[in-house]
């Protein structure tokens, strides 16, 4: 079982967002907003959220420094729940793939 965070580390927010930014640009997303956030200091456990939504689909993810990952993904037209999952002890590698699959699933309908 990989080791959860111990913290959320600037350079590893960094990296991942990048990646999340290149797996979108590479999936031709059109967004309509895109937003990364951080926790407020203080707050425990830390987390940092991504927010992306597309004319087709809305979708959050979050990441908490306990190791904790949640997503989910709806239909923009139907508001119902596309995919929603929730995952415990995610490292930072697991936290990429699961964000790249995340946007995936926002990606559905959008590139074809």
């Amino acid at each position: 079982m990989p080791q959860a965070l111990k913290s959320l580390r600037a350079s590893d927010i960094d990296s991942i967002c990048e990646r999340f930014d290149g797996l979108a640009r590479s999936l031709g997303l059109d967004t309509v907003f895109w937003q990364v956030t951080r926790s407020p200091v203080g707050r425990a456990p830390a987390s940092v959220t991504l927010q992306i939504d597309t004319e087709q689909r809305l979708g959050g993810l979050t990441v908490w420094e306990n190791g904790h990952l949640d997503y989910e993904v709806i239909d923009a037209s139907t508001g119902e729940s596309v995919s929603c999952v929730h995952r415990e002890g995610v490292d930072v590698e697991i936290t990429v793939s699961l964000a790249s699959q995340f946007l995936g699933r926002v990606a559905v309908d959008v590139t074809g």
